[in-house]
């Protein structure tokens, strides 16, 4: 049921001369264009070193790594470690297969093989991602983030004006959401902000959908859901999905209330007996578009849904309710709600806390947005309050421990690989964005109780911030440190209060006051962010080394290779030079990797056995044997090791060969049957002869094809490896190296669902041996296999996007013309005209 609120309190009546509401000053749109002029400014503050050519990302890492020329000025803090050795590597692997026509399904020079496109975190289905196909990462990257922000701005003003508020009201929150505390801590991480971006865009899906157009609200609401959940966090947009849940749950509810009241004050007794009745139906209808906005969003993500929920069913599950808590941000952290700085600052080098927080500044979201939020509490349409409050409150609770974390974590399996619940402080900054913006409405509406509110919390944090500022309670940072932030703030509050007294008392100054306020934020929240992750020279991120090019030329067609004790190469820079390594860093590994872990670093100390990498291993007089399965026939180690074989060196560290080392496939003419646990009991013993003899074969149905081994095991021989692409590997066994009886070809790269194998042109099973490896039984004389991938996921995502895009359509042409929406009334007639006469 469509809700009107009146054009003479929300918005201005266009049938009369436009006025802003509560100030007699007439300025219909120049107060609109001017509200996005703030917009645009504060934007262009924070992005414009882009047109002197420097670019928003950590390229001084590689000054560490790869002797690169280190930009001039402050180093990045830690929160961009992960924006360097993950985001670098899967935006370059992703734009290089795009740009040469590949859609990258699998990646093969992490691990053992793992699904790329199949892995949430990748975002190769975002469709801003798709741009690394035209640019080196730091560039494109940089214009990404440029974009985002604008998008996130722009979003969030509209949603607010959906909701009716003044156009400043709406720039003021837009400014606090997209450059708070959080979204500035992960400014470089491009999957955190394409994943919370959206949040707006669905909130007002939702919004549209309330005020009757609900077939045009659910689609809106859905795209916004969709895109946030291809962005590559997935635990960024579950948020989302529960901050849009949350808001469509009140939002309902408010509507059946208000028809229930409408109902009853219209018709008195006989309207009170059908009023429960319509305020069912109000929720029935509600649910039904909440539960289209929903599919909306799960049909048009189903292509990557599809296959992260394939990969969850491989990885392991360890992360429990413990480890979650130990991400959560103290609660000492909220005086950063005051001064941001008050435990330090990563570019400042005085950070004392673990870089698990990231950093202090997670809930900063401008120290004047406070009292403005406070007032927004007391805004004359409670619903909006409410609703931001409890998105505030769901964040605070998420973020610092509450028990809220059990239930929204641990009992989602792929989310709890994720153990970020730090990153809800993403809804306290939204719910206080959009508590201040409604503050600033109230003022300039002359709500007495809102302008009471926010005088009172204005003193009281300027009370708050002088007592910080001088006795420094619970910090160690230097006085001078302390004493320089805590005056600036206390200088903005002051000013802010002085300027939100003008917004409430004078008519005549309001509107000039209320601009000088947004300005006034946007500074504070500029002084804070901008610095936080800076501009840099558009240097060379990573550069290449005789030694990296050595191991790119080696003969064979996969050389792999391992790093030992610290690392020589960023963790999964494997994928920018085109090598193969065991060694990865990703939040989603297979079970069966991690497995074959264990047999490599099984002497490492319990701390570095962490389930989302696979580290350098540990210096030790002899590799283990497992090594030789991989067919890992090189080894990294810090220059100035001894050891035999070295191949090349440099000031970092030097390569040795690993000799030993089995071929990429080899036949291996014995199997004994053996599940996980056994096979890697056994595995612990086994040398290298031992693995080349016989191999271990998980249950399964194709196993009663391989009959009774021989009686005899001796090691089998090489296979010879034709081709290796990404997605596409032939093996062929010659006739010469053929064992009598034949056996199972073991090619080195993980087993995982949608691998397909042809055995002479025809279809064949694969086995999983060895725990995580791929096998193919043969018989005796020679033979050429074909392993492809070809998953069924991509098929049927791409069936249900079609299904939801076709659904789309249905909703929007019924959302135009069905039912819900007024017909205009007939034309009358023409009336004849009368004919000339005399008089």
């Amino acid at each position: 049921m469509r809700t009107q609120a009146g054009p003479s309190r929300f918005l201005p009546d266009r049938s009369r001369p436009a006025v802003v509401p509560g100030t007699g000053v007439a300025s219909p749109r120049a107060v609109r264009w001017v509200s996005l002029a703030l917009l645009g400014l504060v934007w262009v503050a924070f992005t414009y070193p882009m047109v002197l050519g420097k670019v928003h990302f950590p390229t001084d890492f590689g000054a560490y790594f790869f002797k690169v020329p280190a930009p001039v000025g402050h180093p990045s803090n830690l929160a961009d470690t992960d924006t360097y050795n993950t985001l670098l590597p899967w935006h370059t692997y992703l734009g290089n297969q795009l740009h040469a026509g590949h859609l990258p399904l699998w990646d093969p020079t992490r691990f053992v093989g793992v699904p790329f496109a199949a892995d949430a975190s990748t975002g190769t289905f975002y469709p801003p991602n798709w741009l690394y196909a035209f640019g080196h990462v730091a560039a494109v990257g940089t214009a990404i983030w440029a974009v985002t922000i604008l998008a996130s701005l722009l979003l969030a003003y509209w949603f607010l004006r959906v909701l009716r508020l003044h156009p400043y009201a709406a720039s003021l929150g837009a400014i606090v959401w997209t450059f708070s505390g959080f979204m500035m801590a992960w400014s470089t991480s491009d999957p955190v902000l394409g994943a919370a971006v959206w949040l707006p865009m669905a909130l007002g899906g939702v919004e549209l959908a309330r005020r009757g157009d609900r077939g045009r609200g659910a689609i809106v609401a859905g795209v916004a859901l969709a895109l946030s959940a291809l962005a590559g966090q997935p635990l960024v947009a579950y948020f989302v999905w529960l901050a849009t849940g949350l808001w469509a749950v009140v939002a309902m509810v408010s509507a059946a209330a208000e028809v229930r009241r409408s109902g009853r004050a219209a018709h008195g007794a006989h309207g009170a007996q059908g009023a429960p009745g319509a305020a069912i139906q109000e929720l029935v209808r509600g649910a039904l578009t909440m539960a289209g906005t929903y599919g909306i969003g799960l049909g048009l993500a189903s292509i990557q849904i599809f296959g992260a929920l394939e990969y969850a069913g491989q990885i392991a599950h360890s992360t429990g309710y413990a480890t979650l808590l130990a991400y959560k941000i103290p609660g000492t952290f909220l005086k950063t709600l005051l001064i941001p700085d008050f435990f330090g600052n990563p570019v400042n080098n005085n950070y004392l806390f673990a870089p698990v927080y990231y950093t202090d500044t997670a809930v900063y979201a401008g120290v004047l947005t406070l009292p403005l939020a406070v007032a927004g509490v007391f805004h004359g349409r409670r619903r909006l309050s409410l609703s931001f409050g409890l998105v505030a409150l769901l964040g605070l609770a998420g973020a610092f421990g509450a028990p809220l974390l059990r239930v929204v974590f641990v009992e989602l399996p792929l989310l709890s690989r994720f153990p970020g619940t730090n990153l809800m402080a993403l809804l306290l900054d939204a719910g206080i964005a959009g508590l201040a913006a409604l503050g600033l409405d109230a003022l300039l509406r002359r709500s007495p109780r809102a302008t009471r509110a926010a005088t009172v919390a204005s003193g009281v944090l300027l009370a708050a911030l002088a007592a910080l500022t001088v006795f420094r309670w619970g910090t160690t940072v230097s006085v001078v440190f302390v004493l320089g932030r805590g005056l600036r703030q206390l200088a903005v509050l002051g000013t802010g209060w002085w300027l939100a007294s003008l917004v409430a008392r004078s008519s005549r100054r309001s509107v000039l006051a209320a601009g000088m306020l947004v300005l006034l934020v946007g500074a504070d929240l500029w002084i804070f962010g901008f610095s936080y992750h800076p501009f840099q020279p558009d240097t060379p991120p990573v550069a290449s080394s005789p030694e990296l090019q050595y191991l790119a030329l080696l003969p064979d067609k996969r050389p792999r290779f391992v790093q030992t004790d610290n690392e020589q190469l960023p963790p999964n820079f494997s994928m920018v030079f085109g090598l193969y390594s065991i060694n990865g860093y990703d939040p989603l590994v297979p079970a069966s990797v991690l497995r074959l872990r264990s047999l490599m670093q099984q002497d490492l100390p319990a701390s570095s056995q962490v389930d989302n990498a696979i580290l350098p291993l540990g210096d030790r007089a002899t590799e283990p044997a497992v090594l030789d399965l991989l067919g890992v026939d090189s080894v990294t180690a810090p220059n100035g090791k001894a050891g035999p074989g070295t191949l090349a060196t440099n000031d970092r560290f030097s390569v040795f060969d690993q000799a030993g080392a089995f071929p990429a496939a080899f036949l291996v003419p014995c199997w004994s049957v053996a599940s996980d646990a056994d096979a890697l009991r056994r595995m612990q013993t086994m040398s290298g002869p031992d693995f080349q003899a016989t191999v271990l074969v998980a249950p399964g149905p194709a196993v009663g094809e391989l009959g009774a081994p021989p009686a005899s095991c001796p090691a089998g021989p090489a296979a010879v490896l034709q081709r290796y692409d990404a997605q596409d590997v032939v093996v062929s066994v010659p006739a010469g190296a053929s064992i009598t009886s034949g056996g199972v070809v073991v090619l080195s790269d993980q087993w995982y669902p949608g691998w397909t194998a042809t055995l002479d042109g025809r279809a064949a099973p694969i086995l999983r041996v060895d725990v995580s490896l791929r096998g193919v039984a043969v018989g005796p004389g020679s033979h050429t296999i074909e392993f492809r991938y070809q998953p069924r996921w991509p098929i049927h995502g791409l069936a249900v996007v079609a299904l939801s895009l076709s659904f789309m359509g249905i909703v929007a042409t019924w959302s135009t013309r069905g039912p819900g929406k007024p017909r205009p009334p007939p034309r009358p007639p023409p009336r004849p005209r009368p004919r000339p006469g005399r008089r």
